[in-house]
């Protein structure tokens, strides 16, 4: 990084200087109204806001003053591996595709918040910024460098917001940045770093979609021809393979209207979907259906539903069907997924389903809500030896990441760690309360990890990986990804493939 690398932190002298300068206007602005004084004159009449502004104004140069404290935070770093890895306060985002072995670190100083772009071999990029983001997006391109993205927008944000309230993001190549905005509405960013969209307010009273070619430094803009608020439901993201931009803004299990931009602009190709329970579009050329199969159902407690893959034919305005299969599925709830490598459907359901995107052949079948003797049965590879039932713990999810099938497990039990006040999840006290848990083996998670290249319908777990939410950046194990420690310097292990993984 050397000299490119931009400054995380000023010296204390500089602060001072500006504060000092920033609080005297502040004071001089206001001089001529009856009920101020300038600093340093503070009289009995004074209210008790300025009081506080000037007391702290002088407990910062106080403490600015002390050299060894100067000294401490200018050598200070916050990205080694003692201080980042599994501090709470700490947040990581990981890539995906062929961005899968980055992963960005943020941290919230006084100053701001503080970034650190993190490979396997360590530190590829440094910054830091003026929000705190709420949505990151990664790609990696061929000659390895990153492309990268923050937001603070009120689509991904927690709680909500004004809706005059800015939604800056900022779009790095390394450590450069190449896009910024403070009214964005959405972006995303190709896997492979070829380009990026940003979903953004136009000129006239509609918004735009923004494509920006890395590769080929060009930019195309696509009218969307509404004009549209965060009241309305959309969604925005390039497609698995880079190639498209996929836009809808009335999304509700795949029912609606769906766009697809290419990034050169030579197309905007519209599918409409409706009557159908679920569907999931993977391109403007590819999707899968469900839909109740009201002819062959046998009762209301087990359904029977029709899971289609479809083509779409665009110079004919139609679609046709490559396969479709009935499916006797309790409970579904109209969530479906695919793996990275388009090779797998999953279908989430009392019994998860995974079905083969060439035939429609049901490839995989777990018990995931009910039967937990069979659960026990399946999951007995990866359990102590005298397992029982209670051992299992509670399903949480289960779903593709990347192309792992992954169940998700919590053990134990966290009732103690509820507040009546504020169960919130991202509660801090709550997080301490659950991480202290887990620190004594009370309350665990677990990833069990599923070998989809030699899956069976009653397959097992290849292999588990006990995983931590109550902080992002957590320490990697030989089995699922995280930071490491090489040679005090911060590295990113990504997920190791499964071949590659020692069974015990």
């Amino acid at each position: 990084m050397g000299t490119q690398m931009r400054k995380i932190f000023l010296p204390s002298a500089v602060v001072v200087l500006a504060t000092l300068i920033v609080v005297s206007a502040w004071y001089f602005t206001l001089a001529g109204n009856s009920g101020y004084q300038q600093p340093g004159t503070v009289s009995e009449t004074t209210s008790q806001p300025e009081k506080l502004v000037v007391e702290e104004l002088r407990t910062r140069v106080e403490l600015d003053d002390d050299n060894s404290k100067t000294k401490e935070n200018e050598s200070f770093d916050p990205f080694t591996p003692e201080y980042t890895i599994h501090n709470l306060d700490c947040q990581m985002f990981t890539g995906e595709g062929a961005a899968s072995d980055v992963a960005i670190v943020t941290h919230q100083t006084a100053e701001g918040i503080v970034f650190a772009v993190i490979g396997e071999s360590g530190e590829l990029a440094r910054g830091e910024l003026d929000f705190r983001p709420n949505h990151v997006r990664i790609g990696r391109r061929g000659d390895g460098s990153v492309v990268y993205g923050f937001g603070d927008l009120r689509t991904h944000a927690r709680g909500r917001r004004p809706q005059e309230s800015p939604e800056p993001i900022q779009l790095y190549h390394d450590d450069f940045v190449i896009y910024e905005s403070r009214k964005a509405l959405d972006f995303d960013v190709a896997q492979d770093g070829s380009s990026f969209a940003v979903h953004e307010p136009s000129t006239s009273d509609v918004t735009r979609l923004v494509v920006r070619n890395l590769t080929a430094g060009t930019q195309v803009e696509h009218e969307l021809n509404t004009k549209l608020t965060h009241k309305d439901r959309y969604s925005m993201a390039y497609t698995t393979d880079g190639t498209e931009v996929a836009f809808s803004p009335a999304q509700l299990y795949g029912r609606g209207f769906h766009w697809f931009y290419s990034g050169n602009g030579e197309r905007a190709r519209r599918i409409k979907v409706e009557g159908f329970r679920s569907a999931l579009l993977t391109s403007s050329e590819n999707g899968y259906f469900v839909e109740r199969a009201y002819e062959a159902y046998t009762d209301e407690s087990e359904k029977v539903w029709e899971v289609t893959r479809r083509r779409f034919l665009h110079s004919i305005g139609q679609s046709e069907a490559l396969w479709s299969v009935l499916l006797s599925i309790k409970d579904f709830g109209s969530r479906l997924s695919v793996s990275e490598n388009g090779k797998w459907l999953g279908l989430f359901a009392s019994d998860y389903k995974v079905l083969d995107t060439e035939t429609g052949e049901t490839i995989f079948d777990f018990p995931y809500r009910r039967n937990p003797e069979l659960q026990l049965a399946r999951l007995a590879p990866i359990l102590p030896t005298d397992a029982t039932v209670t051992d299992i713990g509670k399903h949480s999810s289960m779903n593709f990441k990347g192309n792992h099938l992954i169940g998700f497990r919590v053990w134990g039990d966290s009732s103690s760690c509820h507040s009546e006040l504020d169960d919130h999840y991202f509660n801090p006290k709550k997080r301490e309360c659950i991480w202290d848990l887990r620190m004594r083996g009370v309350y665990k998670y677990f990833y069990d990890i599923y070998d989809m290249n030699t899956v069976a319908q009653d397959s097992s777990p290849a292999y588990t990986a006990e995983v931590f939410q109550e902080s992002d950046c957590v320490r990697a194990s030989a089995r699922w990804k995280g930071l490491v420690d090489v040679d005090g310097e911060l590295a990113f292990q990504p997920v190791p493939p499964i071949e590659a993984v020692v069974m015990p």
